[in-house]
């Protein structure tokens, strides 16, 4: 078998419960980390994922974690803050639901960061 690739998924809400049973179930990745701002929340599902690493801390987790691939599915307004988080912990792939960005300047910034990191950018459709 190839590589298996860290996960960190922060945001368990419906659609972040969906990408760490995804990422859980694949035997490519290993769902290494889970965050979210509810610790009930956190802790239920963290019994239904098998107990990955949970923490209400996405920045503390990923440190400690290193993930290969950081994903988040929470709301826009966090965006920044957790690219910056997903950067500083050297992921070499960031996940997250669009919109990239809420404006303009934002973007710019996290495109800048991104750079600065030595990565680059890519958007998709869908």
């Amino acid at each position: 078998m190839s590589r298996v690739y860290k996960v960190l998924v922060v945001g368990l809400g419906k659609r972040g419960k969906h990408h760490a049973v995804a990422f859980k179930n694949d035997p490519r990745f290993e769902l290494a980390g889970i965050s979210t701002r509810d610790p009930a929340k956190l802790e239920k599902a963290a019994a239904e994922l098998g107990n990955p690493r949970a923490s209400t801390d996405p920045l503390a987790l990923a440190r400690e974690i290193e993930p290969d691939v950081f994903c988040f599915c929470t709301p826009p307004t966090v965006r920044l803050p957790l690219i910056e988080a997903g950067i500083e912990s050297r992921a070499k792939l960031i996940a997250y639901e669009k919109p990239m960005a809420l404006s303009m300047n934002e973007a710019i910034e996290i495109r800048k960061a991104v750079r600065e990191a030595g990565g680059h950018t890519e958007s998709g459709s869908g």
